[in-house]
């Protein structure tokens, strides 16, 4: 299974060892990729479909300290609207194609530095492939959101649509949308993907232990911040 681009996603998942040394023979990526956008794109817009952008857009602009004019307001509702049901499946493809590169060339250069000769072809492959706990989370998060009518602002702020799957339940009553954005980071299936990344930046990229376990800590602790920085 691990020797197919299909079935790498599966058996990534259960024996990550054998799957990454296929990888590094034969880095495909086009299959993970078209799977990773289509689950996304399609999470998406059902998160769309039930986000009220009027509250969220005048809590933002609240929390900035700003006040926005009905008519203003409901411009900018109205445009958020119609622009965001075109945006995801144009916009979707686009952001996992240049976070992957991104990431890939992180661990590819990250590997040059230290010795390591990965090819970025293989990193960009490994990037993938450890992604496929976001694969089964985007999932369970499409399929969490489809009966409800609409989500709350801190849901949509914090993009906190798996609660039982990270520390966002730990959050008080009155905390801010970056505290819960933080605890919501701290996912399980961010965490799956981590290890993943990890052991596949030992088996694809030939790296130490010490190398892989800095690059991954970094990468996700960047994530982390970057998560709460934009809530």
């Amino acid at each position: 299974m691990e020797n197919s681009s299909f079935g790498r996603l599966i058996s990534v998942l259960t024996s990550p060892t054998k799957t990454f040394e296929s990888i590094r023979e034969r880095p495909t990526w086009l299959v993970a990729f078209i799977v990773v956008c289509l689950v996304a794109m399609a999470t998406g817009v059902i998160a769309h479909q039930r986000t009220d952008y009027r509250e969220v857009t005048a809590q933002r602009m609240a929390d900035r300290g700003q006040e926005l004019k009905d008519e203003d307001l409901d411009r900018m509702v109205s445009m958020q609207e119609k622009i965001g049901g075109y945006a995801i499946p144009i916009a979707v493809p686009i952001f996992v194609a240049l976070f992957t590169a991104l990431l890939a060339l992180v661990y590819f250069l990250g590997g040059k530095m230290t010795g390591a000769e990965p090819t970025f072809k293989q990193m960009f492959s490994l990037t993938l492939y450890a992604g496929a706990p976001s694969i089964i989370s985007t999932i369970l998060q499409g399929i969490v959101l489809f009966p409800k009518e609409v989500l709350s602002y801190t849901q949509t702020a914090t993009r906190n649509y798996l609660p039982a799957a990270n520390l966002g339940l730990l959050a008080p009553d009155d905390a801010s949308t970056k505290l819960t954005a933080l605890l919501v980071g701290m996912d399980a299936f961010a965490i799956w993907g981590a290890v993943l990344t990890f052991i596949g930046l030992k088996v694809v990229g030939r790296m130490s232990t010490t190398v892989a376990a800095v690059l991954t800590v970094a990468v996700f602790l960047v994530g982390l911040g970057l998560r709460v920085a934009f809530a």
